[in-house]
């Protein structure tokens, strides 16, 4: 059976320009600040080592690499939540992010789509019976690995491997992706931009949650996170709007033929 690594080249991309990039005030707290950048070809060249020896250490035969929408306006997330990712800052972007998103794509197999993140392409692709047979490895530092859900058929499986974190590709039973999906959905996620419930940290989640369990279903948690926001003053529908943009998607949430994100609705799961 092929091994394919279904890698979210975002993290990397971003973190080999940064880290050879230096920025330089030449008076302190005055001025344009400089960055200073080796050669190209020298970034490039170590993130080929990278990928290079994560294929080796994961004995994988390919890899595809997964980017998101360059464009912020157009993620699909923001007709959602049109403040999702407002706080990033473009002054934080590296010199060679873009240009090394352009060197991926000309050198290796690339999955880039129109309005979506590169962690929902690892979730469409992972999750999908047909797209990538055989066994499909999904490689992210991001914590939102945690809420796509492994899946084994007649003509192939995953795992989730967190390059930082993890010694070896781990399953992850849909019932434990499901719960932290809930669970982003109720502590939300500063970096990501949506909040959540308010006032809800991890402590608190689990409360509402209880801890994840075999058989323990959207139908099963989905009521309980929406008792929680109305304990607060809030809806169903502004609870909605945070489990949407807190789910990465998965096969299901995907119009092929229109090109667009189906955002989850509840109690409409579809098996594939």
């Amino acid at each position: 059976m092929t091994t394919t690594i279904l890698l979210d080249i975002d993290i990397p991309i971003f973190r080999f320009a940064a880290v050879h990039q230096s920025n330089i005030q030449w008076e302190p707290g005055e001025g344009e600040v400089v960055a200073i950048v080796p050669e190209f070809e020298y970034v490039a060249d170590q993130l080929d080592i990278y990928v290079d020896e994560l294929m080796e250490e994961l004995h994988a035969d390919e890899i595809i690499m997964c980017l998101s929408e360059p464009l912020r306006d157009r993620n699909w997330r923001r007709k959602v939540l049109p403040t999702y990712k407002d706080n990033r800052s473009k002054s934080t972007t590296p010199v060679y992010r873009t240009k090394l998103g352009e060197y991926i794509e000309h050198k290796y197999k690339t999955y880039r789509r129109p309005t979506l993140e590169g962690d929902d392409i690892l979730g469409i692709l992972a999750t999908s019976n047909k797209l990538v047979p055989g066994y499909k490895i999904v490689v992210s530092g991001d914590k939102d690995l945690k809420t796509i859900p492994t899946v084994e058929t007649s003509i192939g499986r995953n795992a989730l491997y967190n390059p930082d974190k993890d010694k070896v590709p781990r399953v992850q039973p849909l019932h434990e992706a499901d719960w932290f999906w809930m669970y982003q959905t109720l502590v939300g996620d500063s970096t990501d931009g949506y909040k959540g419930l308010p006032r809800c940290g991890p402590v608190g989640a689990k409360k509402v949650l209880g801890e994840p369990c075999e058989g323990m279903t959207v139908e099963h948690l989905w009521p309980l996170v929406v008792n929680a926001y109305a304990d607060k003053g809030l809806t169903e529908a502004e609870a909605l709007v945070q489990a949407q943009v807190a789910r990465i998607c998965r096969v299901e949430d995907y119009d092929y033929k229109l090109g667009e994100v189906i955002p989850w609705e509840p109690y409409t799961e579809s098996t594939h």
